[in-house]
C-alpha cells in the first residue's frame, strides 16, 4: 500500500449495522484519501473462506474532507452519508467524494 499506510487512523466507528466510519488525522490531499479508499476495496475483493463457503463483501464508501466538506463533525458524518448513498445508487463496490477531485495538472 506503500505512503498510504502511514497514515494516522484516529478512530473506526459503527454507526449502524452495516455502515463504519474511518476517521484518519493526516490525509493531505483527496487524492490520498481516494487512493486510501480504492486500496480498502480492493482488499475487501479478496474471498472470505468460512468453513466450506467463500464469502465475497462490497463496500461503498463516501467521502467528506475536512474543512472543504465541513468544518465540524455532524456535518462531515451528514455529507459523508450523502456520497455514501451516491455510491450504493451507483452499483457498490466504489467511492465517491462530495466535490469531483481534480487531478495536478502536468506543469
Amino acid at each position: 500500500m506503500g505512503a498510504i499506510e502511514t497514515y494516522q487512523l484516529l478512530e473506526t466507528l459503527k454507526i449502524q449495522r452495516d455502515e463504519f466510519v474511518v476517521v484518519l488525522n493526516d490525509i493531505i490531499s483527496p487524492l490520498d484519501a481516494g487512493k486510501l479508499a480504492q486500496k480498502l476495496l480492493q482488499n475487501a475483493r479478496e474471498p472470505i473462506v468460512v468453513g466450506k463457503n467463500n464469502l465475497a463483501i462490497t463496500l461503498s464508501i463516501g467521502i467528506a474532507l475536512y474543512p472543504g466538506d465541513g468544518d465540524n463533525a455532524p456535518l462531515l458524518l451528514k455529507r459523508a452519508d450523502e456520497v455514501l448513498y451516491m455510491s450504493k445508487n451507483k452499483g457498490r463496490d466504489c467511492y465517491q467524494f462530495i466535490t469531483p477531485v481534480k487531478e495536478k495538472q502536468p506543469a
